[in-house]
């Protein structure tokens, strides 16, 4: 078909922006050109005429009579051309329909739309008619230049004058011609004209349809002036035709489609087309990069509105053109005008199993998740959905939470739904089975100190091999133990020492991964923390006010109590807490308290508590041979093995004396199995011997006790006199026969008495010395003694024995000069493992020769003396250095001397009486050092407390407690002549260089008591935490019994 002229607007020449364009590219019905067709029923018949703005329009419809022909005018944007209606004659047949002199208010494509009253042919002519010539006066701007608008068609050709204004100065210019696509038009090609007074371009060929401008102004000011432009357009001579109706070829309008967009996994129903000239037969489809997709049923409404069906499923993503399509041919569309959206693709989610009993944390994963999407679950089956708390998102994963409380078990749906609204859904992807439910607990509290703090749990669902524990932010989890399981109960115990106080959280799993937190808050307290406690010791049927625990996180109204094994013994009373939780003071009563280690507990209100072991230790005086009398000292050892005491003591019947020895926990004081009878005659009535005075080493090399002591028969027909020796296995038993005790001396006259012993584990045996007086002259004697293995049977061996230490001196006589004996008696011994040394002290008598001659007593002035000799006996005693004085000479008596050796300064601390009488008595003592042999410091020192009271009986020991130890000497303190009524401890510290012993510190350790008299004590520090036993002989109760006391 030929391309139509388009008709040209009269000069309107507008100061404004150009036509609408049409919305799509058709041909037209041109001027005087007649179209014939026929109108179908119900087929609106539309005929699109090209045109200017401002052309007049003709339009002359025919049809047969009765048709009732009738029209109306579109204009390019599709409003109606409300005064074409008023133009409008129609014949009283109803068979023609006129209209003249229709002005176009738009440049583009008109439209006639025909519309009689009934179908059939038709006769359309028309006629365009333009206004050839236009004029218009005013200011012209010089810069910018004043710009104007008009119509104009393709192919017409443009005269265009400007002109100067009477008495206008303007020198007029014509700047540019621009046409409807904005590009400018050529002018090079046109005829030129241009003076002073006017510029004029002639026969401009125009080349669109459409709204042009004009740039006028001056060519010698830029201020400008008024002017006169005149404008002419010319149009070729056009030979008119008749067309039919379907050479004509009009495009639908698209306008608006509604939904515009879909997801691409669904099919959608009744989507809404608007626009204009659907004819039936109109199709739908959408074309994109993505490939097109038709609509699988399209319904016309009428001439505006379309409606389709579509199935996107599987459709790409993007953006799509809406296309309307007419059987005609025409063809309309919204570019980008639909969209397809992407949905999100689920395909797992982890766990695949849920449960019953609350809300549970999942991951889904997939791909195309957005930020804000929902995750819900609904029963494959059918039923309510159930929508999840989303959490962190990304393209390919989101972590979820889903409240399954009493949701159906079964399988679950899981649907994926974007923001945009784009959903998937994953089939029967998850399970929900029965989960675990606590509906109590208790108890709700426990302590950071508890190491087994048992839980019970009931509730429903506990399978076997379910887990428990304890959870709290921040914090490890605690495992608990599980016990007593059944489906409905079960016992969780937790270790929740050092753990962080505040709420924890219970959580109990089974092994299908069914976990439940329960509801009820567990609290773990602080516990109270026990450090120390003033008192160590006390003693049975005493009191002690105000003794203080330290220690943290005591709180008011705490109690404090004294227990063994968990059982309580000793209650605190009137407990006060104090310093910020850091102390609490009470009062004990040990009245009735068993004796004993004791563990101290602090209970808080809420029942926290915490124990310190070995807090403190309840002793008491023992009464270690009851019911017979003691005689003499008793003497005490040390089994490190067992931790046991062996004492050793004399009992007295009818003038007969028999060796007893008991043994004695370290740790209690309790008496341990019976009472040993090392010997046993004097129970015959018809006997005459009498043992006593025993001594007693305990050797770790052989597992025994050695036990030696003095013996006497005044009957027997020779040696009427000796020292005899018992072994006592660990468990108290004899280790042989109480007739075949060892016997490393016999006297052939005299006394022998104070044996004493020392062990020496270098060599693995002992060194027992005592005194024997033949004929007023004691000297001290010696017996080596070691441990002989007989397959099982053990005897004592005699490595060496015979005198050791025999004092004499030179006097004048009237028949000249004679060797004096002098008395040598009291030994005690003890060994130099830093020197490989004993030391022997005794008490020396020099005896005075009269003038008449012959020997007279011996003076008041006894002195202590002691004297180092090698550990090797092989070949008999070998004395090391010289004889060492540690008393003063010519002075008051000094005598029962006592030693102990400290390993660490390789030092000996010796201690003895001093003094005459009673009430004039008092104990010193000497440091003596055992790698110079000599005396230590420049005098001796005095360690009695008082020197207006008596202090006998020395016995010393050595304390090696690291921080608290040092020289301990135990003695017998009593009024004077009244004779000794308490047991004092002299404390000495250690001391180093030459500055002798330091300044002593005293305590009772056993005090005074109406009517009775403490005297003669042993004491042995055992080496660990300053513990010691002593024992003594109490006096004045009528029998004399023996007492121990273990203390520190």
């Amino acid at each position: 078909m030929r391309t139509a002229l388009r008709a040209l607007l009269a000069p309107a020449l507008l100061l404004a922006g150009a036509a609408a364009a049409p919305a799509g590219e058709m041909e037209s019905l041109e001027s005087g050109d007649t179209l014939t067709g026929t109108i179908e029923a119900g087929v609106l018949e539309v005929v699109p005429v090209d045109a200017a703005e401002g052309t007049l329009l003709d339009v002359d419809l025919r049809m047969p009579a009765g048709s009732g022909a009738d029209f109306d005018l579109l204009n390019p944007d599709r409003t109606l051309h409300e005064g074409a209606e008023d133009l409008v004659v129609k014949d009283s047949k109803g068979a023609s329909a006129k209209a003249k002199k229709i002005v176009l208010e738009q440049s583009g494509t008109h439209f006639l739309r025909l519309r009689p009253a009934a179908p059939g042919t038709y006769s359309l002519k028309i006629k365009l008619k333009p206004l050839t010539k236009g004029s218009w006066e005013g200011f012209v701007a010089g810069d910018p230049p004043t710009l104007f608008t008009f119509g104009g068609v393709p192919g017409a050709l443009l005269t265009a004058k400007l002109s100067a204004a009477k008495k206008s100065t303007l020198a007029p210019r014509i700047s540019f011609l621009r046409g409807p696509s904005g590009e400018d038009v050529p002018l090079d090609g046109a005829t030129h004209k241009a003076t002073t007074k006017y510029d004029q371009y002639s026969n401009v060929s125009l080349p669109d349809l459409g709204t042009y401008t004009l740039a006028i102004s001056t060519q010698t000011s830029t201020l400008g002036d008024y002017g006169v432009l005149s404008l002419k357009l010319k149009f070729p001579k056009v030979k008119a035709e008749k067309v039919e109706d379907d050479d004509l070829l009009v495009d639908p309008f698209v306008d608006s489609v509604d939904p515009a967009q879909g997801f691409d996994n669904l099919p959608y129903a009744s989507i809404a087309v608007t626009g204009d000239f659907f004819t039936p037969g109109a199709a739908v489809r959408i074309e994109g990069e993505g490939g097109t997709v038709a609509a699988s049923a399209t319904t016309r409404y009428n001439d505006q509105i379309l409606g389709f069906d579509i199935d996107l499923a599987g459709a790409a993503a993007g953006s799509y053109d809406l296309v309307v399509t007419v059987p005609s041919g025409g063809e309309g569309r919204i570019p980008g005008g639909f969209a397809v959206r992407p949905t999100p693709i689920p395909t797992g989610i982890t766990p695949t199993l849920g449960f019953d009993n609350g809300s549970h944390p999942f991951t889904v994963t997939g791909s195309r998740f957005q930020a804000g999407m929902a995750v819900a679950v609904r029963p494959s089956g059918g039923g309510s959905t159930v929508g999840g708390i989303v959490g962190a998102v990304t393209d390919t994963s989101a972590s979820v939470s889903l409240p399954l409380l009493n949701a159906p078990l079964g399988t679950f749906d899981v649907i994926v739904t974007n923001p945009d609204g784009g959903t998937r859904t994953l089939p029967a992807a998850l399970t929900v089975d029965a989960g675990p439910r606590i509906s109590g607990m208790t108890p709700l509290l426990g302590h950071d100190n508890d190491a087994a703090r048992s839980v019970a749990v009931t509730g429903v669902a506990f399978e076997t091999g379910l887990v428990a524990a304890l959870w709290k932010d921040g914090q490890a989890d605690v495992p608990g133990v599980v016990t007593n399981l059944t489906s409905t109960s079960f016992t969780a115990t937790f270790d929740l020492r050092s753990k962080e106080s505040g709420i924890w959280t219970l959580r109990a799993a089974n092994t299908d991964g069914g976990t439940v937190n329960s509801s009820f808050p567990f609290v773990v307290a602080r516990a109270p923390r026990v450090a120390s406690l003033s008192l160590t010791r006390g003693f049975q049927g005493e009191t002690a006010a105000g003794v203080v625990v330290t220690g943290s996180d005591m709180v008011p109204t705490a109690q404090a109590n004294l227990e063994q094994a968990g059982i309580p013994t000793v209650l605190g009373t009137g407990e006060t807490v104090g310093g910020g939780g850091t102390t609490l003071t009470m009062d004990l009563s040990f009245v009735g308290a068993p004796v004993g280690a004791q563990d101290l507990r602090v209970t808080n209100p809420d029942g926290g508590s915490e124990v310190l072991p070995g807090a403190m230790a309840i002793l008491g005086r023992r009464s270690a041979a009851s019911g017979v009398t003691v005689a003499g000292r008793p003497a005490v050892g040390y089994n490190p093995e067992d931790g046991e005491y062996l004492v050793a003591y004399t009992v007295e019947s009818a003038g007969q004396k028999d060796v007893r020895a008991q043994r004695f926990s370290a740790t209690t004081g309790a008496p341990l199995g019976s009472v040993i009878e090392i010997t046993s005659l004097s129970g015959d009535a018809s006997s005459t011997e009498s043992q006593s005075d025993p001594a007693v080493s305990y050797s770790a090399a052989d597992d025994v006790w050695l036990v030696v002591y003095a013996w006497a028969d005044p009957e027997a027909e020779s040696n009427p006199v000796g020292i005899r020796s018992q072994f006592v296995n660990r468990n108290g038993t004899l280790n042989s026969t109480q007739e075949s005790a060892l016997v490393l001396f016999n006297g052939s006259a005299g006394t022998v008495g104070r044996p004493r012993v020392a062990w020496n584990p270098e060599r693995t045996e002992w060194l027992v010395v005592w005194a024997w007086d033949r004929s007023s002259a004691p000297d001290i004697y010696h017996a080596v003694v070691e441990v002989q293995d007989f397959g099982g049977y053990i005897s004592a061996g005699i490595v060496s024995s015979g005198k050791l230490i025999e004092t004499t001196h030179t006097a004048s006589t009237p028949g000249g000069s004679a060797t004096i004996p002098d008395i040598d008696d009291q030994p005690d011994v003890a060994y130099s493992s830093g020197t490989d040394e004993y030391l022997v002290a005794y008490e020396l008598d020099v005896v005075e020769v009269g003038s008449g001659g012959g020997d007279i007593p011996p003076d008041s002035g006894k002195d202590v003396r002691a004297r180092f000799f090698d550990d090797d006996f092989t070949a008999g005693p070998v004395a090391r250095g010289s004889v060492t004085n540690l008393g003063d000479v010519n002075a008051k008596d000094e005598t029962n001397p006592s030693l102990a050796y400290d390993p660490a300064s390789n030092r000996f601390l010796v201690a003895w009486e001093y003094g005459g009488a009673a009430g004039n008595r008092d104990v010193r003592g000497y440091l003596v050092d055992a790698t110079s042999r000599a005396r230590v410091g420049s005098s001796v020192t005095t360690l009695e407390q008082t020197s207006s009271e008596d202090a006998a009986s020395p016995a010393v020991s050595f304390d090696p407690a690291p921080s608290t130890g040092g020289w301990r000497v135990a003695h017998a303190v009593g009024a004077g002549a009244s004779g000794s009524s308490r047991i004092a401890l002299a404390r000495l510290p250690v001391t180093t260089g030459s500055s002798g012993l330091g300044t002593p510190a005293w305590k009772d350790i056993v005090p005074a008591a109406t009517g009775a008299s403490y005297t003669e004590p042993c004491l042995l520090f055992r080496g660990t935490g300053s513990e010691f036993l002593a024992g003594w002989r109490t006096a004045g109760t009528g029998l004399d019994p023996l007492e121990v006391l273990l203390s520190r």
